[in-house]
């Protein structure tokens, strides 16, 4: 801070040298630079201090998978302990030098709600946790289609929507979809986060559900029993490709052709003129 407050000093005795205005622009020009750096100082100061968060996915109504370990994850100060509490057990962890730690539960049977909490320098509560069977619906606008939405709607919608009273069905759905005239898509490293909610499935609600994963989920709820939970994780117009492990795909020659292909694209990419 100190640095910064002389580097604010250094260029304001260089403008004022500089200036040839009357002595009240001078005077103006003496005091500005300083209250600007001084905002940026306390802009700075609460990025130093920042407290464990959690990615959106593990938020109210969410729904993890039943009888596996589950991962957990997020970010804190460097070094900052943290404990998660679940189903009665208490689990620690540390974050690391770049703030990030994680952990997994133990595997837990169908039920709930239950309640997560997390401790560190922040506590977050997280409430209605439910413990099922946890699908990722992806792919592209066969996947991405709604109940009702952009890409029309589904047969007799007005009378499935009226009746998609499943409250132990959850959907996470994304603030943002993925845009394929975007790079880098996907990125070459997972993401920590992407911004979304779990939603509870009701009539109210089941509209903006992807009608492939809402179908899905029901019959999977009545033949199997328990909380389904539905991560809809789909793009319009995106390739299988997009969503196969590029190591799965590099490990089969014959696909060997269509990598090179993507590489070339990838160099020749215009989003104006795919657009």
């Amino acid at each position: 801070i100190g640095d910064i407050f002389e580097l604010a000093e250094q260029k304001d005795l260089a403008l004022a040298r500089r200036s040839t205005a009357a002595s009240d622009n001078h005077n103006h020009i003496r005091f500005s630079l300083p209250r600007l750096f001084l905002c940026a100082v306390f802009l700075i100061i609460p990025s130093l201090h920042a407290e464990n968060s959690l990615p959106a996915i593990f938020s109210d109504h969410m729904v993890l998978q039943a009888d596996k370990p589950t991962a957990i994850w997020g970010r804190a100060m460097p070094k900052e302990k943290i404990t998660v509490e679940f189903l009665g057990k208490s689990y620690p962890a540390q974050a690391g030098d770049d703030g990030r730690w994680s952990l997994k539960l133990d595997a837990a049977p169908k039920g709930g709600p239950h309640e997560l909490i997390v401790r560190g320098a922040k506590e977050i509560r997280i409430h209605d946790v439910l413990v099922g069977e946890v699908w990722l619906c992806s792919g592209q606008s066969n996947m991405e289609m709604q109940l009702r939405g952009s890409h029309g709607e589904v047969a007799n919608a007005d009378a499935e929507i009226a009746a998609a009273n499943y409250p132990a069905i959850r959907m996470f759905q994304f603030n943002t979809t993925y845009s394929i005239f975007e790079l880098p898509a996907p990125p070459d490293e997972p993401q920590s986060n992407r911004e979304g909610r779990w939603v509870v499935c009701s009539p109210k609600t089941v509209t903006d559900f992807s009608a492939m994963g809402y179908f899905f989920g029901r019959e999977i709820h009545k033949q199997v029993g328990g909380p389904v939970g539905l991560i809809n994780s789909s793009a319009g117009g995106s390739g299988i490709e997009a969503w196969t492990s590029k190591e799965a795909q590099k490990a089969q020659p014959e696909i060997k052709p269509i990598l090179d292909s993507w590489q070339t694209t990838l160099a020749n990419y215009d989003p104006a003129a795919e657009m």
